[in-house]
């Protein structure tokens, strides 16, 4: 039995590529096709599980061990497909090298609810004179290396295992790299002054330094064979990837430490600590010059490989006690402002510590602090509710303290006394990020983009008037005004609109968590202006648009894509579901030219997507007349004869079909997502400096647990 998937790709000198193929189940008998022969095995075990008379475990086509109608969805969806033929049994073979053009790969079953599958790799050159087909065996579902001895275009088999047959061809992958790192050490402040380890002081304590890194690299998406030019964007890179045996963690990235005027112990993954030095007699202070340089080293893909780049901090240690300030929410994290409603209200607390703590020897009347929301006395000290409409960004504060007079322990060095009542105070100036929370401690209760008649999954619809959390409201630095095109308008209303719901939808058998939807028709309208033509063309975002709702649904690496689009997290996850649902509506206007009964038919005869309709024939909810015209067939392979036309010429399978690819989804996935978004243009900026390119953060991101945080937790 051969069922396999070919695929050709072409691999250049220190590059690497990604290899992603779907095979398609529904070969009952084992012969590379499916045929009426499936069915009737099918048919003869239909109802049974394992033990039955009639019991046929090559029917069971999701592997979840009974056969069921989901058994015949399968089949039916893919009657009449073809594997790919295997190489010559007669040309000789060997195992695939253990280094050289590395590809890494996954091969995921369809609907497959089983265990993992071993599968078997099979590589050739097309020019290769001896015509050596190398080897690899994988698991299914599992990510793998698979290593080649020379560059050149490469033809890759896939030999599946019972059920399954070819899926899809050869479209790539190729990284190199993108804008240069961006690294940032967070620990003390630029500047700042650290009290040294002399005994009065409490002895040695560490001071903690890391660095922090984003780093974008650029990906071009190719389609079979190279036919045409490239797609082209950015991904984040990882800090960590699974090795290709999926067994353990590798980093993406080295540290390299130098400090000046201290010793340090790295503690790994970008940490250190430094112990802070005693100063010498009479040495009043010392800076402290702290270098890391990050080389990015992306496991075999040589060409992602940024050039390195290095971050410095400085700062002083003093031989006096010296003091440091926080400020939190009450509810304990970053600074928000409040809710709207009265029990989401949130109030700041600002702390002073001596450092180090042996010589927090002053009283609460000495400290005195100057922040946007008054002036206050004391040690810790509370502030009212932030107001909701409190502006995001960082806020300036400072803190003056004076010390109590106290003399050093016996047997110290002299020293200087610590700053007296006939001592200057001590003043230190901060600032600090006023963030927002992604989803709770809402701060506007805006209704406007929050109507429709979405009901819980798997009840009867009803009337919703969502409030939007607060990721979504339309107010500066939130995100529904940085993501492009969020706040976009048709006839003086908004286009994206929010339910607060989680809606599925059943596919081959399975229910799968949508983040958003394009309702062409009016459908989820509120149920009074259902199909109405001047709800028609909204798009509804659900809370799964959110990367850290859906993270805890699925996670691949660290990162989240559709099957042909990018691979994005945090607010680039979120920009890109808004791009993609965008290019569905685009490619609508375009194709139907607006959402009017004149245009697309109507409730009863609908056009677009519908059995039967005179305008739509393969039901790709793109109009044949748009199909069929030159331009769109020449830049998009649009066909009125197939649904999935793009992806056919995408995969170089001029036989597959898929009912979740369909020409309009494909289109989406395609040119929506890799042309309709840059990812990381809400993260990071190039810019010009020195005679070199370099990258510097854009303050776009102001939530709890976004970038802006990641790189100032204490402040800039």
């Amino acid at each position: 039995m051969t069922l396999c998937l070919v695929l050709c790709l072409l691999l250049t000198p220190l590059q690497a590529q990604d290899l992603s193929i779907t095979l398609l189940s529904g070969d009952c008998d084992g012969d590379n096709e499916v045929t009426l022969s499936d069915f009737g095995i099918l048919v003869a075990a239909f109802g049974s599980i394992p033990g039955d008379p009639n019991w046929d475990p090559r029917a069971d086509l999701d592997g979840d061990m009974e056969v069921t109608l989901y058994d015949f969805s399968i089949l039916q969806r893919n009657f009449g497909a073809i594997g790919a033929e295997p190489f010559d049994s007669a040309l000789p073979r060997q195992q695939a090298p253990d280094n050289g053009y590395g590809v890494r790969g996954l091969i995921e079953l369809e609907d497959w609810q089983g265990e993992s599958q071993t599968l078997l790799v099979e590589a050739l050159r097309d020019d290769d004179p001896d015509q050596i087909v190398y080897q690899k065996t994988v698991q299914s579902g599992q990510p793998f290396m698979l290593y080649l001895p020379q560059p050149g275009v490469w033809t890759v088999k896939v030999r599946g295992t019972m059920h399954f047959l070819s899926a899809q061809s050869a479209h790539t992958r190729e990284y190199h790299a993108g804008p240069p790192i961006y690294v940032a050490l967070v620990g003390p402040k630029p500047g700042e002054e650290i009290a040294d380890a002399r005994e009065s002081h409490g002895g040695p304590y560490p001071i903690a330094v890391e660095a922090r890194v984003v780093d974008y690299d650029g990906v071009r998406h190719w389609p079979a064979g190279r036919r045409g030019a490239p797609l082209a964007n950015r991904e984040l890179q990882p800090a960590k990837i699974l090795d290709p045996k999926g067994s353990q963690w590798l980093s993406t990235f080295s540290y390299e430490w130098q400090v000046q005027g201290a010793s340090f112990v790295d503690r790994g993954d970008g940490k250190i600590e430094l112990a802070t030095p005693r100063l010498e007699e009479g040495e009043a202070s010392r800076e402290i010059t702290v270098r890391c340089t990050v080389r990015d080293v992306y496991p075999d893909v040589l060409a992602r490989r940024d050039l390195p780049q290095t971050a410095e901090l400085k700062f002083k240690v003093v031989n006096h006690p010296t003091i440091r300030a926080t400020v939190t929410a009450s509810d304990g994290g970053t600074p928000i402002p409040s809710g709207y409603d009265a029990n989401k209200q949130i109030s700041l607390t600002f702390q002073v510590h001596a450092r180090p703590p042996l010589s927090d020897n002053f009283p609460d009347e000495n400290v005195e602090w100057v922040t946007p929301w008054g002036n206050y006395t004391g040690k810790v000290v509370n502030t009212g509710s932030i107001a909701p409409d409190t502006e995001h960004g960082f806020f300036n504060f400072s803190v003056t303290v004076k010390f109590s007079d106290s003399s050093n322990p016996q047997g110290e060095p002299p020293a200087p006394p610590p700053p007296g009542n006939n001592q200057p105070p001590l003043t230190i100036q901060r600032n600090a990020l006023m963030a927002f929370d992604l989803l709770d401690h809402d701060e506007w209760n805006d209704t406007s983009r929050g109507r429709s008649n979405w009901g819980s999954p798997g009840q009867p619809q009803q009337d919703r008037n969502d409030n939007p959390p607060n990721w979504f409201d339309d107010r500066s630095n939130h995100w529904g005004s940085v993501i492009p095109r969020m706040n976009s308008k048709a006839n003086g209303d908004y286009i994206v609109h929010y339910a607060d719901v989680v809606p599925g939808i059943n596919l081959g058998g399975q229910r799968k968590v949508v983040s958003a939807v394009f309702d062409w028709k009016g459908e989820y309208a509120p149920a009074a202006y259902k199909y109405a033509p001047a709800y028609r063309g909204r798009i509804y975002v659900f809370p799964t648009a959110l990367y850290s709702v859906i993270i805890q649904q699925a996670q691949q690496q660290g990162l989240l894509g559709t099957k042909y689009g990018l691979r994005t997290d945090r607010i680039d996850f979120t920009a890109m579901v808004i791009a993609h649902e965008f290019a569905h509506r685009d490619l609508f206007i375009r194709a139907w030219g607006g959402f009017s009964d004149e245009q697309i038919g109507g409730p009863g005869n609908w056009w677009p997507g519908e059995p039967n309709s005179p305008y739509d024939a393969d039901q790709d909810w793109v109009k044949d007349l748009y199909e069929d015209s030159p331009e769109t067939q020449q830049r998009f392979h649009f066909s009125s004869s197939s649904r999935n036309a793009i992806l056919r010429w995408w995969t170089g399978d001029i036989n597959t079909d898929d009912d979740r690819l369909t020409d309009d989804e494909m289109y989406a996935q395609l040119w929506g997502e890799w042309e309709g978004y840059e990812v990381g243009s809400l993260v990071i900026q190039e810019v010009w400096e020195n005679d070199r390119t370099v990258t510097r953060l854009v303050e776009k991101d102001f939530s709890r647990g976004g970038w802006l945080e990641y790189f100032y937790p204490n402040g800039k």
